[in-house]
């Protein structure tokens, strides 16, 4: 059985900081917003709150990326920061859509930090709807000329990933009502597999996910009554996978 977890802060710091030199693990940024105001009547599907997700670092491509039989990455391209000890490891925030390689993100190593990518390697994310890579990079990049890059403000990022707290209850059959960590994009989603649950008789309920603080009062008719206290404030936010043997 395959599982998602949420980690912040503290956990994704140690694991880069005492992580082997070819060792690569990315997180994003979740960004404050202020709390929407008032009530809000909640389907399920329906977000109690929608925050986007910034990487750690995002840099442009100066010059155009060929690889043989490969999509050709233009200049202005944007690649996200990866963290590793050593290097400067920047991948494409969306997986490939065609080519033999479909479902892999491209990377690109620099390896004296001298804005200049000096080789590859294809990575496979362990979430299909964000950038998520953990594991170890090739002990051996495959060779590039010298391709220049720059540093872009992360604020400028094109692709809009976000994370939001969505309401979930397609089968309420045990009166329980549930909300769960969702991410990614428009279209493409993944969430994290433990819900947050509690039974409908415990109305008015507060809930607090990932430092959010909202208030489930009732519910009728399908609707959820919610009003939010605070949204999620800025962290850092990543995921790893587990998988349990039965």
């Amino acid at each position: 059985m395959r599982a998602l977890v949420a980690i912040v802060a503290a956990e994704l710091l140690a694991s880069v900081a005492h992580g082997e030199p070819r060792h690569l693990r990315n997180s994003w940024i979740i960004q404050p917003v202020a709390p929407p105001q008032g009530e809000q009547a909640l389907v399920s599907g329906d977000f109690v709150l929608k925050q986007r997700l910034l990487p750690t670092g995002l840099v442009e491509l100066a010059d155009r990326i060929e690889i043989d039989k490969l999509p050709t990455l233009p200049p202005g391209t944007q690649l996200v920061k990866v963290e590793t000890p050593n290097d400067n490891v920047y991948c494409q925030p969306s997986a490939l859509e065609e080519s033999f390689m479909r479902g892999l993100h491209l990377c690109f190593v620099d390896s004296d930090r001298d804005l200049r990518f000096e080789g590859w390697f294809p990575a496979r994310s362990q979430t299909a709807s964000i950038l998520n890579i953990a594991g170890d990079r090739p002990k051996m990049p495959k060779a590039l000329p010298d391709i220049a890059y720059h540093d872009v403000d992360t604020v400028k990022m094109t692709d809009v990933f976000f994370i939001g707290i969505e309401r979930r209850n397609y089968f309420n059959i045990f009166s329980a009502e549930s909300f769960m960590i969702a991410f990614g994009k428009d279209g493409s989603l993944s969430r994290i597999t433990a819900p947050v649950a509690f039974k409908s008789r415990e109305m008015p309920k507060q809930i607090a996910i990932l430092g959010a603080r909202f208030t489930a009062l009732s519910e009728k008719d399908g609707k959820m009554i919610v009003s939010v206290d605070e949204a999620m404030p800025r962290q850092p936010f990543g995921i790893f996978t587990t998988r349990t043997l039965q």
